[in-house]
């Protein structure tokens, strides 16, 4: 038996072993389920973090890119907040060139 294990196997099994003795036979069960949790927290983070600019750019408000279109500013891909200080920026713009041309 011990000649079938081979190489990596016994650092596996060495490993192993070392845990058994610091944890416990009865804290392994509690540690596997913290990091089983752990885990599955993680990967609802990530998803989490995946979504979130989709669910801003369904929320834009449709006469805020109508504006920006208007406006001739691009609308593709930018949030709500950006959008408005695109469209703020260019009015200002629109602004001190009509009262430049007037005067």
């Amino acid at each position: 038996m011990l000649l079938l294990i081979a190489g990596q196997e016994w650092l596996i099994v060495i490993i192993a072993v070392i845990i058994l003795l610091i944890f416990g036979p009865g804290k392994i069960p509690a540690l596997a389920k913290s990091i089983g949790e752990a885990i599955r927290e993680f990967r609802r983070g990530v998803s989490g973090i995946s979504e979130e600019p989709r669910e801003e750019r369904k929320q834009v408000n449709p006469k805020i890119v109508e504006t920006a279109r208007q406006l001739g500013i691009s609308t593709e891909g930018k949030t709500e907040e950006q959008l408005l200080e695109e469209i703020n920026r260019r009015l200002v713009e629109l602004k001190q060139s009509s009262g430049q041309s007037g005067t």
